[in-house]
């Protein structure tokens, strides 16, 4: 009889795998047919193992009745044993995406996307349907089983329609012609700078740039931002200091992009940005329109110029018509001799597009005689775990300060397959934390041993490598399970960055008498003799992290003036040789040296 009662459970427990194998089942690609085949095998990839781990999940947690635990295991093992055979799988798919990303597939005409979606948002509000009006002894995917309720299941659909929604919404806009690009408020501008912003504003279109040219020109970028990063840290040691390099570097596409000479030459060698401006502007136009199109992602970037009503006129039409294809700015014509209501209209557009995250970039203050433009960056990120923290395991646990001191604080904790790294070379060990959708990731370094007294200098040297050496740090991980404790995180950063850009290089684009932003504005129509300089750059940033997601806000505001007591000087070549120097022969032809030497005494001649 109890042979018979453990045949009967394992009958039961595998339609429940079934049932769930089934609705795991890949989904029409009705908006990824514009990718390749391995990318949609990915998406689905990643879709049955969620599923697959939410019933290794069930099966585990299940009540245990007598003569069951073998047919259950053996169960289990299954569900293992499929697990590993796809994640094996997906390891190959993501590398083979990659490859398939630098040549993507032709996309269908957005209507039958469109449609295709529709059709599939039907066939799951079908579903539903289905399980609703099903009785509790109906076979199939309807069937109500007590390990996977009918209200679980029917959660699980629900869900993925809301993604579906949200693509729906982005197809019906792409249809009509629309562009999801910020636009400016009613209220936000002049009738003038309105008619004129509405008027020239186009969609961007997508423009070609492989994927390792995307991965070299954020590599460098990456770097430059760990400099940055690394000298902020230095001033105030003691102190959070959390800065988000992408939304800085958009900021300052924006002006690298109209600017000239060695001012072009600083920004590109301290922010990393491409030789040629144009594959910036590729870049970020790229990056934002993918990071728009993430289905289990909230990322939202914007960029808006703000304008002073009496330069409007210096602005050249070719800059313009770059930052609204590019970066989907919006321009503002504003009078800034109004600061208080400028600076209330440029913070509620920074309240609304991080969602209440960052307030007041900037005040009345900011503004002197001199402002006449402010260029700003907003982003916003919010994803939710891979691996949520179990609400229950959260604790308040000791965290030790630099210094010596500690404090208490909410410490999570979980024990999962999470990757993890370590390097007794350098003293740094990291974990990465996936989010849903599988495309991006939080990954968290710290010494591996160091005592009180040797926090800070331990964190010292992880940051002085980090820019080189994060590759090769993550380029192995441990086989083994980990255990990780993590705090809950709610923070706010606010920081000026003038003064650390010209600690690294940056100088030119500061003073009206070396800044050359003639990309920007013609002068030919400026009576006086005024140039356009970066006064002030604003860095404001959030980052809030729980059990079961991450939030996190950035804005730039860069804020530019005229000035100038004098007429800049026309450049000139000097070169003085009145102490030692160097001398080439060479082949003008062929570049061949003939000779060459250093000319420390050039004699009685």
């Amino acid at each position: 009889m109890i042979h018979r009662h453990s045949r009967i459970r394992r009958n039961a427990l595998l339609r429940l795998l079934l049932c769930l194998f089934a609705l795991a089942a890949p989904s029409v690609a009705f908006a990824q047919s514009d990718v390749g085949p391995y990318q949609q095998e990915l998406r689905q990839a990643l879709e049955r193992r969620a599923v697959l781990e939410t019933t290794l999940k069930t099966l585990e947690e299940a009540p245990e009745a007598p003569g069951e635990s073998m047919s259950r295991m053996d169960s289990i093992d299954m569900v293992r044993g499929q697990l590993d055979s796809l994640e094996r799988r997906i390891k190959q798919l993501k590398e083979l995406a990659r490859k398939e990303d630098a040549q993507p597939a032709p996309a269908l005409p957005v209507e039958q996307r469109l449609q295709m979606a529709l059709d599939k948002r039907a066939e799951m509000e079908a579903e539903i349907r289905a399980i609703e009006q099903a009785p509790p002894d109906e076979p199939g995917k309807a069937k109500i089983i007590s390990l996977v309720s009918r209200e679980e299941q029917i959660d699980a659909i629900r869900k993925r329609i809301d993604r579906l929604d949200r693509t729906i919404r982005k197809l019906k806009d792409e249809a009509a012609g629309k562009t999801n690009k910020a636009k400016p408020a009613s209220t936000a501008a002049t009738k003038a700078g309105n008619a004129a912003s509405a008027s020239s504003q186009k969609t961007a279109q997508p423009k070609e740039m492989s994927l390792l040219l995307r991965q070299a020109i954020a590599g460098d970028l990456n770097r430059q931002g760990f400099r940055l990063l690394r000298t902020l840290a230095e001033e105030k040691e003691t102190e959070n200091k959390f800065i988000s390099p992408y939304s800085i570097d958009s900021a300052f596409g924006m002006v690298y992009t109209g600017a000239k000479g060695g001012t072009s030459d600083e920004i590109r060698q301290v922010l990393g940005m491409p030789v040629n401006p144009a594959d910036a502007d590729t870049f970020f136009l790229l990056m934002a329109d993918q990071y728009h199109a993430e289905y289990d992602a909230d990322v939202l970037v914007s960029n808006s110029v703000w304008v002073d009503r009496r330069v409007t006129n210096l602005i050249r039409p070719d800059y313009r018509k770059t930052i609204e294809t590019y970066y989907g700015g919006a321009f503002y014509v504003e009078d800034f001799s109004r600061k208080a209501a400028v600076a209330n209209k440029v913070n509620a557009l920074v309240d609304r597009n991080t969602k209440g995250m960052i307030k007041d970039i900037v005040t009345p203050e900011v503004f002197t005689e001199q402002t006449r433009m402010i260029l700003l960056n907003t982003l916003f990120f919010e994803a939710k775990w891979m691996h949520p923290f179990p609400v229950e395991a959260t604790k308040p646990l000791p965290f030790y300060l630099f210094g010596g001191r500690s404090k208490r604080v909410q410490m999570m904790y979980q024990k999962n397959s999470f990757d993890y790294y370590s390097c007794e070379e350098d003293n740094v060990h990291a974990v990465v934390l996936p989010y849903e959708n599988d495309r991006f990731e939080l990954v968290a370094l710290m010494p591996i041993e160091a005592g009180l007294d040797q926090g800070q200098a331990a964190m010292k040297s992880i940051l002085a490598k980090i820019g080189d050496k994060l590759d090769s740090w993550l380029s192995e991980p441990s086989p083994y399970e980990t255990r990780l404790w993590l705090p809950k995180v709610d923070l706010t950063d606010s920081m000026q960055l003038k003064d650390p850009m010209k600690a690294l290089g940056m100088t030119s684009p500061f003073s009206p008498f070396t800044a050359d932003f003639s990309g920007m504005f013609d002068y030919s129509n400026n009576p006086g003799d005024e140039r356009f300089y970066i006064e002030k750059v604003i860095h404001k940033t959030a980052l809030k992290m729980d059990e079961f997601s991450t939030k996190a806000a950035a804005a730039t505001a860069i804020i530019g003036a005229f000035g100038g007591a004098m007429p800049l000087p026309q450049p000139e070549n000097v070169f003085r040789a009145d102490r030692p120097f160097l001398v080439l022969i060479r082949d003008k032809w062929t570049g061949l040296i003939l000779f060459m030497g250093r000319i420390n005494d050039p004699g009685n001649a």
